[in-house]
């Protein structure tokens, strides 16, 4: 239980940096991404190192 805490303490400080970024600078997308697909039909994958990254951290 103590360590989900801490998990979910330090995503929603990161996701108040990516906010107060106001966009991902070079370090922040390494820390987040880990990997973007681009299809041919302009479809875009990314695939994020961070689980539910958007859904937990709120």
């Amino acid at each position: 239980m103590e360590m989900d805490e801490k998990v979910k303490s330090a995503r929603t400080e990161l996701a108040r940096e990516v906010v107060g970024a106001g966009g991902l600078m070079a370090g922040l997308s390494d820390t987040l991404i880990d990997r973007v697909y681009v299809y041919p039909n302009n479809q875009v994958e990314i695939v994020w190192k961070v689980k539910d990254f958007c859904m937990e951290a709120a």
